[in-house]
């Protein structure tokens, strides 16, 4: 094979490790690091809401479900991570081959040039150029010698050119090697720190819940206190709805409202934006979900959830999820206070709020403010938020844009 044949190969190789490989996985790499950011904003929110229910001189459930929430993020954390030295692992290997293939080349193209050079002394038998071509006994020789020397010095030129060109790139990946390898180290060393500081979490929530289980009988009467507030509240959404529907009906038995033809479009707006409704809250993350809840210490206790609980910052402002009207405006002994927003035939409802800034009637627009989250005597802060079409309860998972 000849030089230039040679560094072509060189170059397709170049490029077939690079971008066959190397590309795919830069983007799956930067997707890596926008988790790891993504968890590293997470496990800040969390570490802010646990610094608040921790204040207080005994562990609560709030904490526990706040320590859960940073291991969850650290767990996601410290797989970015090893996804990215997965990565950079793979393109140092990559690099390494390039290297070694381009270092292949560079001395089949120093190998080739040697030939050249000592072809073209056995030809002009160490003459100079000119004793090389005036030593021709006719004239045709002498221009067959000049059209040779002509091609054999263009083609020694190019070969040099060919062998700065394969040099540049060599040291442009030995730069990239050595850059991949700084970047693995300062990897393998964040690695360490996370798994260290999820070690030192695992074992403050085993004491948390230790804690806790030490309190069974206070904390399990505290849970059948909460389970009548809910119920209370749930009875109450029921009653409201059924309400607005007798009204627009005219009717006690029907199940569905009569909607204007302004309702209407407002209901088919929100439903058009189900999974990308705000949350009711900008900060927190929840802590029981739709349906069935088995309690984070005692597995045998189960509570049915017809919402989602958020935990968030004291003080949070508790905003509306899309455009409508409040329909009512109450108190939940146990719970604070509830507000009930309708969009069409749908509504949303907000309750654990400590102050209320809206009133019954009034229209609402998307991410406007409803209230302050209540804050409980062991220092938890939490909304709870619904979604119901007419009477029938929805999974408010399913509505909120995912985070």
């Amino acid at each position: 094979m000849n030089g230039s044949s040679k560094y072509i190969a060189a170059v397709f190789l170049l490029f077939v490790l690079i971008f066959s490989s190397s590309y795919a996985q830069k983007k799956n790499k930067s997707q890596l690091e926008k988790e790891k950011k993504e968890s590293i904003r997470k496990i800040k929110e969390a570490e802010k809401i646990l610094s608040q229910t921790s204040s207080k001189k005994k562990h609560s459930i709030g904490e526990l479900y706040a320590i859960q929430q940073q291991i969850k993020q650290m767990e996601n954390l410290v797989g970015s991570i090893k996804g990215e030295l997965t990565y950079i692992n793979s393109d140092i290997w990559d690099t390494n081959e390039i290297i070694n293939a381009l270092g292949d080349d560079l001395e089949q193209l120093k190998s080739e040039y040697a030939t050249m050079v000592y072809n073209t002394y056995k030809t002009t038998r160490g003459q100079t150029k000119l004793t090389f071509l005036f030593s021709s006994s006719t004239f045709n020789q002498f221009m067959m010698r000049l059209k040779y020397m002509e091609q054999y010095g263009s083609a020694r030129r190019k070969q040099t050119e060919q062998i700065n060109k394969v040099k540049e790139v060599l040291s442009g990946q030995i730069t990239r090697l050595e850059k991949q390898k700084v970047e693995k180290n300062i990897l393998l060393k964040e690695q360490l720190a996370e798994s260290k500081k999820l070690k030192e979490l695992k074992s403050k929530q085993n004491n948390v819940i230790n804690s806790l289980a030490s309190r069974e009988k206070e904390i399990t009467n505290q849970i059948e206190i909460n389970k009548k507030s809910i119920a209370r509240l749930n009875t109450l959404i029921n009653e409201i709805i059924k309400a607005e529907i007798a009204k627009s009906t005219k009717t006690k038995n029907s199940t569905a409202l009569k909607m204007t033809p302004e309702a209407t479009k407002l209901a088919e707006s929100f439903a058009s934006n189900k999974g990308k409704l705000p949350w009711p809250v900008e900060t927190g993350f929840v802590t029981k979900g739709y349906g069935k809840q088995q309690h984070p210490v005692w597995k045998h206790v189960v509570t049915e959830n017809e919402g989602i609980d958020i935990q968030t910052n004291s003080s949070q402002e508790v905003r509306s999820v899309f455009d409508g009207e409040v329909t009512k405006v109450a108190h939940i002994p146990g719970l604070g206070k509830m507000v009930i927003i309708r969009h069409g035939d749908y509504f949303t409802v907000y309750s654990k709020l400590k102050d209320i800034f809206v009133q019954t009637g009034q229209k609402v627009n998307t991410k406007g403010s409803l209230g302050i989250v209540l804050t409980d005597n062991e220092g938890v802060s939490e909304v709870k938020f619904s979604v119901w079409k007419n009477t029938q309860k929805m999974n408010p998972k399913f509505w909120l844009y995912p985070r």
